[in-house]
């Protein structure tokens, strides 16, 4: 309470004991209009701050009219360093408003335009400046310049922003002055791009060509720990167009694409600079394509086909897709795939009508090996089995042939729906299907009329299982030459 004392008597003793010089514990705050002694204050404001740490704890003087600050507003730390001082007009900030450290050394300037924030910038404390911003004045929420630097004066990054998008130059250096970015923007679009390592090598390149309206853009990257190099070109509405390569470290060419205004019609790969597997070729209609097949740069088979139908377009290739090859009378090859609702590899009862049917397709077809599977792989037809199920009956009756005990018997129908399309989902056949053959049990000696009855579940669906057939679909589309 002493040190209050003292510092009030101090202070007062500085600044005179006018009528209307006021403390904190004096005034009350309406509206925000500051009243001393009932009245809205014209005078000087002091105020003590206290909250047990020294280094935070400060002596302010401002000045009122009206109740309101107009003038200067200063701070003081406990030992006497400034720590603030601005300019207030009408309760709004003008001007510059400074802070320093309890050392004296300044931390931040901000220039104000009624209350509007324009410019801000900060110190290190060596005195070098650490950042500088500037804002629009009739949008002070919009940062319009920043200038970040390393404690030297060594630019860190410099950028200029418009509407909240980058616009004008855009620059980022490494610690030691040395170049990192360089960008030109446009209204948030990107008009020229180097960006380079600290040894100063160009690692990525977006560049307007001379005499035309083309950009070369150029970067890198990895690729099972190989440095590879991707080069290419961009049109004004930033669209891949004409060549596009990858290189490795050598300048030697891994793949090339071809672009026309962002549509690619063409790409393929090479191995020893030599054109090397599959090229493709996207024709004009964007529906058809053709593959040529190179071998050290020479070419082999090539087919033209309905880019839809390739398998990869429809499947990945696993275990619940089966890629049926059905040799036809006329010695043509079609690829069917066979689908489920449920999956092949389910450890269910589904799982054993499915490979069932799966072994009655194989009886007229041959299984394509995965590896056989590729860029070029098409379908012709689709075949899905849905909504499987297995309903079981049971009936009980009275052995006459053995113990003349009754005994129950039960009976297992296998039900789904097949459906084939052809590559384009039109479709070509459905048929619900009921399969159903149980053991044959006589119920009387003198009754000789079969009974679908079997002893278990599990012995009636194996029965049911046997009674997979498809005549009417491999009639109309998988017949077999005759022997």
């Amino acid at each position: 309470m002493k040190e209050l004392i003292v510092i009030i008597g101090v202070l007062l003793s500085l600044y005179g004991s006018a009528q209307n010089d006021a403390l904190t514990t004096e005034i009350k705050v309406h509206n925000d209009i500051v009243y001393f002694e009932d009245q809205p204050l014209n005078g000087t404001l002091y105020e003590y701050h206290k909250n047990g740490n020294p280094s935070c704890s400060c002596i302010s003087k401002s000045q009122y009219i009206d109740g309101k600050l107009n003038g200067k507003l200063e701070k003081w730390y406990v030992g006497g360093a400034k720590k603030y001082a601005g300019f207030y007009k009408n309760g709004f900030k003008e001007n510059l408003h400074s802070q320093w450290d309890n050392q004296g050394r300044v931390k931040y300037e901000t220039q104000y335009i009624h209350n509007r924030r324009i410019d801000e910038k900060g110190y290190y404390s060596s005195g070098s400046l650490k950042f500088h911003k500037k804002y629009n004045p009739k949008n002070p929420s919009e940062l319009i310049y920043n200038k970040t630097l390393y404690d030297g004066n060594i630019i860190k990054s410099e950028l200029h922003q418009k509407n909240g998008e980058f616009h004008g130059d855009y620059i980022t250096n490494f610690d030691n002055g040395e170049p990192f970015k360089r960008i030109k923007y446009n209204n948030g679009v990107v008009l020229e791009k180097i960006i380079y390592d600290e040894s100063g090598e160009v690692q990525e390149s977006f560049m307007p060509l001379q005499n035309s309206e083309l950009f070369e853009s150029i970067y890198y990257e990895y690729n099972n720990g190989k440095k590879q190099q991707i080069k290419g070109y961009y049109t004004k509405e930033r669209q891949k167009d004409s060549l596009w390569l990858v290189l490795d470290e050598n300048k030697n060419r891994i793949r090339e694409q071809i672009y026309n205004k962002g549509q690619l019609i063409h790409e393929g790969s090479f191995f020893n600079n030599k054109k090397e597997g599959i090229w493709k070729h996207y024709l004009d209609d964007g529906i058809h394509q053709k593959n040529t097949h190179y071998t050290s740069g020479i070419s082999g088979e090539t087919i033209t086909f309905n880019k839809n139908h390739l398998f990869k377009n429809h499947f990945k290739y696993t275990d619940d897709v089966l890629l049926l090859a059905y040799k036809k009378l006329d010695g043509t090859t079609e690829n069917i795939t066979l689908t489920s609702d449920t999956p092949f590899t389910q450890e269910r009862t589904e799982q054993l009508i499915l490979g069932t049917a799966a072994r009655a397709f194989l009886e007229r077809t041959k299984q394509v090996p995965k590896d056989s599977i590729d860029d070029n792989t098409l379908i012709t037809k689709k075949i899905h089995i849905s909504d499987m199920r297995v309903k079981y009956s049971s009936s009980t009756y009275t052995d006459n042939l053995g113990s003349g005990e009754n005994i129950t018997g039960y009976d297992a129908f296998i039900l789904f729906n097949l459906e084939m399309t052809d590559a384009d989902n039109n479709r070509l056949f459905f048929k619900s299907y009921k399969m159903n053959k149980s053991d044959k049990l006589l119920n009387s000696l003198l009754n000789t009329a079969a009974q679908t009855f079997a002893r278990t579940k599990e012995s009636a669906l194996n029965s049911a299982l046997k009674s997979f057939k498809f005549k009417k679909l491999f009639k109309k589309y998988f017949p077999i030459e005759k022997k």
